[in-house]
This record gives structure tokens, sequence and C-alpha cells, in this order.
């Protein structure tokens, strides 16, 4: 038999057990109480006067329990939609927009080494040291909305050049990156598996000075990935990702008067100069590729994350040239193609659920190494480090 815990209010130190049906014991008032009282009485003999008196005392205050308890369960329903009406009510008054920022430091591997200076002329040139030097602070803003299922975003970044080295055009560059736009579903899961799948859609609008030399007209991406979770705090991914890129020009193309009459070589009439005062430049532009991405995310604690992640891509340029008697046994001809790898290990902590710190390692390098002999380390550069192909990071990010 269970001790019925309730203690109603105005009847202190009320403590009574439970009769057959411990369910009483739930929202007790003063008839059930009552009852209970007197049948705990009985049972204990505690009580003097007649039996058979205090048995029908009993008995008609019991008569009126079932009233009670019908009255009871009548009344729940009732609070039952009050709560659902206020738990709604929350809901809908759930902002279905945020806005998140997070502030970056890479410092690249070349930082931490300096330039031989051992030729006979080391006493005549400038030291060489930093020539290497590779740190960058990058700033973004990304707001979202939800709307049922689907999440719409967008972000914008500024990156800076805190070292001589790593500009494009000049030494401590500052740019702004492209613009960009998604859209992504909250996916599809399969109850007999826990395997849920995701699909996305993103653009980029080209905002860098890198794009617009490449004469970008915009960028696209279809993607899908694939996610499960173990033991409550390991979590699997693998995205697969098609893109697609739009540009005015198949190859970068450079305003003459930006480079300077002296700078722009081209021959007159040549297929270089694309139009009065723009010349195309070394390179062919990348129009279509494809990625594929894995990661594995665990949870350490409550505020720490670990993860690590592995990405390969494949570009494929637009096909603008043709085999020929004076084609190079080393030049490619009709559709060129490259390929990239990157690798990231990272651990973060959580302030509080809207920020959090970050650290890591990131690296972006072709899979195999110069002399196509062997494969590179895909978490970190150890093929030279003046190539600053890995970078230690720091992040900050927060969200509203």
């Amino acid at each position: 038999m269970e001790r019925c815990l309730h203690i109603q209010p105005g009847r202190a130190n009320v403590d009574s057990l439970c009769p057959e049906n411990e369910a009483r014991c739930d929202g007790c008032d003063g008839t059930v109480e009552a009852c209970e009282i007197m049948a705990y009485a009985i049972r204990e003999n505690m009580m003097s006067w007649n039996a058979k008196a205090l048995g029908a005392a009993f008995a008609a205050i019991c008569l009126m329990v079932p009233t009670v308890v019908s009255a009871q369960e009548t009344a729940e329903p009732e609070l039952d939609e009050v709560v659902d009406e206020e738990e709604t009510e929350e809901e809908e008054e759930r902002r279905p927009w945020s806005v998140s920022g997070s502030m970056r430091m890479a410092v690249g591997q070349g930082t931490f080494v300096s330039l031989a200076e051992d030729s006979e002329h080391a006493d005549d040139v400038q030291s060489g040291v930093g020539a290497y030097d590779r740190v960058r602070m990058s700033f973004a803003i990304s707001p979202s909305y939800s709307w049922n299922d689907f999440r719409f975003s967008g972000d914008i970044a500024y990156s800076q050049n805190l070292t001589a080295g790593g500009g494009i055009i000049e030494p401590y560059e500052g740019r702004f990156q492209d613009i960009g736009l998604s859209a992504s579903h909250a996916g599809y899961s399969h109850d007999g598996t826990g395997i849920s799948i995701s699909p996305s859609f993103s653009a980029s609008l080209p905002a860098s000075a890198r794009s617009r030399a490449m004469t970008t007209i915009v960028a696209t991406n279809l993607g899908a990935s694939i996610s499960r979770n173990f033991f409550e705090s390991l979590s699997l991914s693998y995205r697969l990702g098609i893109s697609r890129n739009f540009h005015e020009f198949t190859s970068p193309v450079l305003d003459v008067n930006e480079l300077g009459e002296d700078n722009a070589l081209y021959r007159v009439d040549g297929a270089e100069a694309v139009e009065p005062g723009r010349m195309a430049v070394a390179g062919i532009n990348t129009q279509w590729g494809m990625s594929h991405g894995v990661s594995a995310s665990m949870s350490l604690s409550q505020s720490v994350r670990a993860s690590a992640n592995y990405g390969f891509q494949t570009g494929w340029t637009y096909k603008v040239t043709e085999e020929d008697e004076l084609a190079s046994e080393r030049q490619c001809v009709g559709r060129c193609s490259g390929q990239s790898m990157s690798g990231g290990l990272s651990v973060s902590y959580s302030v509080s659920p809207s920020l959090s710190f970050s650290g890591g390692l990131s690296t972006m390098q072709a899979p195999k190494t110069a002399d196509q002999k062997s494969y590179n380390f895909p978490f970190w550069n150890f093929s030279g480090a003046a190539s600053n192909a890995s970078s230690i990071t720091f992040g900050l990010n927060g969200s509203y």
C-alpha cells in the first residue's frame, strides 16, 4: 500500500495511506481525503466508537467520492486544453528568424618558418623573416528564416589579412567574399534505420573581386546529406553536391585600364582581347563540379563537442580547346579537370546556447604530392610549410 504524499491546502500535516485505488492520491480533495482517513482508522482500530456507526459514516462519506472523482475527470480535459493552448501560443510567439555572427582567425603554417639566408648575397638582400607569414581574420553575418520544414539563410563575409602576404592584389589586403543564399529542408527520417536525408540548394552572387575577375554571373549547388546518430552522442554524415557555375566569359577577364597599358600583354586582334578594353588572362573557368564530404561529430560533455570532416572536390572547365597536330602532349584538350581535398579537426565549447568558442586545424591541398607518387595526409600538410596549405584556426560564434 503506497503512502499518499499530497498535502491538502488548509489541512496541515495530512499524511494518510492510500486506499486500494492509489490513483486517488492524485489531486486529493477534502471528501476523498476524509474517506482515506476513515478507512485507515477502521483498519487500524484506532477509534473507539461503535464500529457499525463508524461504518455507516464511512459509507455515507464514501458515497460522495465517485461524484468528486467524476468532476475531477471532467475538469482534467479542460485543463489539458488550456495547457495545450498555452503551449501553442508559446510556439507562435517563438521567433521564426535568427541572426548569427562569427569571427575567425586563421594562422598559416608558414608563419612559423622563415626563409633561409645562406647565399653569398645574404648580407645585401632584405631579410626573409616573415616571407611566408599568413594571418587572416574573417567576419561573417548570417540571417535565417524558418518556415514549416524549410530554412532559408544568407551570409556575407569580409576577410582581412594581418600580414603582408596572403593578398592577391596588394599587401595587407582586405576584401569582401561572395554573398551566399541557401534553402534547405528538414529532411526525412526512416524509423527503422534511424537514417535522415536532407536536401539543400545554394547560390552565391559575385561580390568578391576574384569572382568578378572570373566574370561569374552566379554559382549554384544542389546537394543532399545523409546522417545517422549513434549512442546518443556520435553523429555521422555524408554529403553529395553538384555545382554549376555561370560566367560571362570562359576565362578570367581583366580591365586593361586597371592593369595599365604597360602591363597588359596580349596580341592585337588576338583571342585574348575579348572586347575593347578587356583582356582574358591565363586559365579557364570551372563550369561543373562535384563534391563529397564526410563528417563525424561527438559530444564529449554537455558543453564540449569534437568534430572531424573530410572533403573531396572535382571540377571540370568549359570545353574551349580542340585537339590538332600542333597540340602539346601535356596540353589539356577538350574539357579539363582538377581535384582538391580538404580536411578539418575542431573542438568547440558552448558557453551558452547562443555563444561558443572553437579551435582546430584546417587544410586545403591536392590529393597527391607534386611528383604524383604518393598521397597527401588530409588533415595536415607535410609537403612544405611555405605553401600554407594548413592553418590553425580560432573562432567565436554567436546567435540571436
